[in-house]
């Protein structure tokens, strides 16, 4: 993912959606991002991770929201972003339910740069015939059972 947009990370605003241990926002923040906002539904995924954002001293820099990724989007309009990355539960099938919605609340929600990317790690073959109405799928890129999906403005 930061090969393909290494050129756009300096400055840029990151959301790290599903942040687990947050390591993408912290090598976002690392190679010159502004500032990284994690959202982790996990309370103590997220305490961790607020604990790492102190010891690496970039605080200032970050802010951990610990809830639902959908509900988190909806309160994020007043932020624009520039590079969003998002590793949700991987489903079984070819839909993932969970994605389209957050995808959906991400189009319809969050202020986006106009060159925004969004970068999404999904099951190998997810459909992505979503409803949305400023983002589309521009790209995909496979590594064995894994694709990175890349959502860039229509």
């Amino acid at each position: 993912m930061f090969n393909i947009c290494q050129s756009e990370i300096e400055d840029a605003n990151f959301l790290d959606i599903c942040a687990g241990s947050g390591a993408m926002g912290l090598e976002a923040l690392s190679r010159g991002a502004q500032s990284c906002t994690f959202i982790e539904n996990n309370r103590s995924t997220a305490e961790l991770l607020r604990k790492t954002i102190s010891e690496m001293g970039v605080n200032k820099q970050c802010t951990v929201i610990a809830k639902d990724a959908l509900k988190a989007v909806e309160t994020l309009s007043t932020t624009t972003f520039s590079l969003i990355y998002i590793d949700p539960p991987y489903s079984k099938g070819s839909e993932n339910p969970f994605l389209a919605e957050l995808l959906t609340a991400i189009d319809r929600h969050l202020s986006l740069e106009k060159h925004v990317k969004i970068f999404v790690e999904a099951r190998k073959g997810l459909s992505t015939t979503f409803e949305l109405n400023r983002l589309q799928c521009s790209s995909r890129r496979t590594s064995g059972d894994t694709e990175l999906l890349i959502f860039s403005m229509i």
